[in-house]
């Protein structure tokens, strides 16, 4: 019987925010604001914190921060595809129906963080730590998790297909219901707990990995 796996924390929000749209600065602090559909596509940020804050659309594709982060968040529609967030923390999170197509979250911590209807194909999370996190009804093909740590984390109804494990270091973790076509590194998910229905798909990568032929 595979270990419980801990759920994320919610957000911890106050019941009224202010309504603002910041001129984002290097290691500003920013809380308690509702700020709908801002432009910061392109923007290269370094050191900006956001607590309590609700993010409602907007544009965030290809924006490059360093050593910031969010808490008690979340954000909702917007698209953050291409950003590039480097030893950037994500605490207390929720992201819904978002594009984070090619996003990087390289180096950094997520802890009790929910993705939830996302396209997030090709994206990066090298070299990060996860905890308590919840990925569900996700599009997350070619998904890069090499050298990554996941603990308490759950991949549920994604599309896994093309993902890198290498190196992936697995605990009390769960896949089920997720799409493992092609996956590299099949010998990362070790620590990770999966239906029979979700093992029969790795009867191939397991088979290569162990150097075992088909036989006719």
């Amino acid at each position: 019987m595979p270990a419980p796996v801990d759920p994320p924390r919610p957000p911890d929000l106050p019941h009224e925010l202010e309504p603002g749209d910041p001129a984002l600065e290097d290691q500003g602090r920013y809380d308690e604001l509702l700020i709908s559909e801002p432009d910061w596509a392109g923007r290269e940020l370094r050191g900006v914190q956001c607590d309590e804050v609700r993010i409602a659309g907007g544009d965030l594709s290809g924006a490059a921060m360093k050593d910031g982060g969010f808490a008690d968040t979340v954000i909702e529609r917007a698209n953050l595809a291409t950003l590039h967030a480097e030893r950037a923390s994500l605490m207390r999170v929720r992201l819904t129906g978002c594009r984070m197509t090619g996003v990087q979250w390289t180096e950094s911590t997520l802890r009790d963080v929910v993705v939830e209807d996302c396209r997030m194909d090709l994206a990066s999370l090298r070299f990060s730590r996860l905890e308590r996190v919840l990925f569900r009804d996700c599009v997350m093909t070619g998904l890069d998790l090499y050298e990554t740590s996941l603990t308490h984390v759950v991949f549920e109804r994604c599309d896994l297909r093309e993902t890198e494990l290498r190196g992936a270091r697995f605990n009390r973790s769960l896949l089920h219901g997720c799409d493992l076509e092609g996956i590299r590194g099949v010998e990362g998910l070790k620590g990770a707990s999966l239906p029979w229905p979700d093992l029969v798909q790795l009867a191939g990568p397991m088979a290569a990995a162990l150097g075992i032929e088909t036989a006719e």
